[in-house]
C-alpha cells in the first residue's frame, strides 16, 4: 500500500528529497576530485551527442561529479518505481532531466520501451543520454540490450563513464553500492567516445556489443 504522505508534492517527500539532494551534495562537496576527460568534453572537443554509461554501484557521487554544463544537457534514466520518482526529482535538482522506464521483469514492460523511444529522439536532437547498463537489479556488470539499441538506432557513440574513489565504504548490496569516505580522492573519468557496428542489433551480434560496452566501463573502473 502506496503512503499518501509519501507521494510527490507532500511535505514529508518534499524533506526526503531535499534531504537526498543535500546528502549528495555534502558528500561529493568533501571529496578531492580530479577529472580525467579523454573523450575532450570539457574543452568542447566533442560536442555531439552521445549515450553515457556508468555502472549501477557508482551513481550515488556520478550525477554531482559531473560539471554542471554535461549535466544540463543530459538525460538520465530512471525506474518508474516510486525510488524512480525520488530519484527523478533529487536529479532534477542537480540540473539533470531525466526519463522513466527500465528493463522488462517477469515478461512485463516497466516502460523500458517508451523512455527508449523517448531516448532516441534525445539523442537525435543533439542531447546526451546516461544509461546504468546494469540496472535497475544487475548482475552486476553486466550489459542489457538497453544502451545499445539507443546508440544503433540514433547512430551515436557511446562515452564510458567512470567514478573511482581511493576510500569507500561498500554496501552488501546487489551491485556493493560505494559510498566514498569523506574528504577522500574521486577520480572522475569521461572515457574515449567509440561507436558500435551498424548490425550490432542483430541477434548473433548483440553479445559482442555488449561486451565491448562492459569492457569500455571495466577500463574506465580500475579497483572494481
Amino acid at each position: 500500500m502506496k503512503l499518501k504522505f509519501l507521494r510527490p508534492g507532500k511535505p514529508l517527500y518534499r524533506l526526503i528529497v531535499g534531504m537526498a539532494h543535500l546528502f549528495l551534495r555534502a558528500v561529493s562537496g568533501s571529496l578531492r576530485v580530479t577529472i580525467r576527460d579523454e573523450a575532450g568534453v570539457l574543452d568542447g572537443s566533442f560536442t555531439g551527442a552521445a549515450v553515457g554509461v556508468v555502472w549501477h554501484n557508482r551513481i550515488l557521487t556520478t550525477p554531482t561529479l559531473m560539471p554542471m554544463i554535461l549535466r544540463q544537457r543530459t538525460w538520465a534514466m530512471a525506474s518508474r518505481s516510486d525510488d524512480g520518482q525520488v530519484i527523478t526529482d533529487v536529479l532534477q535538482k542537480l540540473g539533470f532531466q531525466s526519463l522513466r522506464g527500465s528493463a522488462m521483469k517477469n515478461g512485463r514492460d516497466k516502460g523500458g520501451a517508451s523512455a527508449l523511444v523517448t531516448a532516441i529522439h534525445v539523442l537525435q536532437d543533439g542531447g546526451c543520454v546516461c544509461i546504468i547498463p546494469d540496472g535497475p537489479r544487475g548482475p552486476r556488470y553486466s550489459v542489457q540490450p538497453g544502451a545499445v539499441m539507443a546508440a544503433v538506432k540514433a547512430k551515436v557513440p557511446i562515452i564510458p563513464l567512470g567514478v573511482n574513489h581511493s576510500c569507500a565504504i561498500r554496501l552488501p548490496s546487489w551491485d556493493k553500492l560505494e559510498i566514498p569516505l569523506p574528504f577522500s580522492r574521486a577520480e572522475l573519468v569521461i572515457g574515449k567516445p567509440f561507436y558500435l557496428d551498424e548490425d550490432a542489433l542483430d541477434p548473433e551480434k548483440m553479445p559482442l556489443a555488449k561486451e565491448k560496452i562492459r569492457l569500455a566501463l571495466l577500463a574506465v573502473t580500475p579497483g572494481k
